[in-house]
């Protein structure tokens, strides 16, 4: 399944994230995107269902985890 758009707002914002003229703007998209996800906003799944293992993810919570991992790749040199 290509990976939607919605989702791929966080992965193009990570890549940026050093581009320090850009920077709050695209904090304040991810935060957005994120705010969309958590009251529900977005009704289609972010995820595939069928490669999803737990039948009550939710988009909040895929998305969290997805942002997470985004992150943690992308700045591995930090610590949680």
């Amino acid at each position: 399944m290509p990976i939607t758009r919605v989702v791929r707002v966080p992965l193009d914002s990570t890549r940026v994230l050093t581009d320090v003229p850009g920077f709050k703007n695209q904090s304040v998209l991810l935060a957005r995107l994120i705010s969309l996800a958590e009251t529900g906003q977005v009704q289609a799944p972010l995820f595939d269902p069928a490669t999803v293992p737990d039948p009550n993810m939710s988009n909040a919570v895929y998305l969290r985890g997805y942002v997470a991992d985004l992150l943690s790749n992308a700045f591995q040199n930090m610590q949680p």
